[in-house]
């Protein structure tokens, strides 16, 4: 169960990072005043939507493992 706990760890990270990423992009764009600015917004809003749906997925199985370990 922990390689698998490990691994939607590990998928949450890399969202993470690139969602950073996606920040840092959308951070030169400004300062250059690049058109894409909308692209890179969609991405990084692209991305926070699927690490929120992973975040519930996750907190839905951690709830469910800790009531049956409660009985």
């Amino acid at each position: 169960m922990t390689s698998r706990n490990d691994k939607r760890i590990r998928r949450i990270e890399q969202k993470c990072d690139r969602i950073i990423s996606e920040l840092a992009s959308l951070r030169r764009c400004i300062y250059s005043r690049s058109s894409d600015i909308d692209v890179t917004i969609e991405r990084m809003h692209n991305n926070a939507r699927e690490l929120r749906k992973e975040s519930e997925c996750a907190t839905r199985f951690l709830n469910k493992l800790l009531h049956s370990m409660s009985k």
